[in-house]
């Protein structure tokens, strides 16, 4: 299984076109921010990763209800 960080994640350009990644929620536990060297819709991705995470995770479950019935 793979293990990583759930998030919420989001993203932000800086006035000078640069991306950053924010991970977590700082008045609720751990927070890192960190630099991003990617396109915008790169950075979408990886934001929305948890939630397409979660979905596949759910039509996973859907799919093996299925081959059962």
């Amino acid at each position: 299984m793979t293990i990583f960080t759930k998030g919420p994640w989001e993203f932000g350009v800086r006035a000078d076109g640069s991306l950053w990644l924010s991970i977590g929620d700082p008045r609720t536990g751990r927070h890192y921010q960190a630099d991003l060297h990617c396109s915008e819709a790169d950075a979408r991705l990886i934001v929305a990763s948890p939630k397409i995470y979660e979905a596949l995770q759910e039509a996973k479950v859907q799919v093996e209800i299925d081959r059962k019935s």
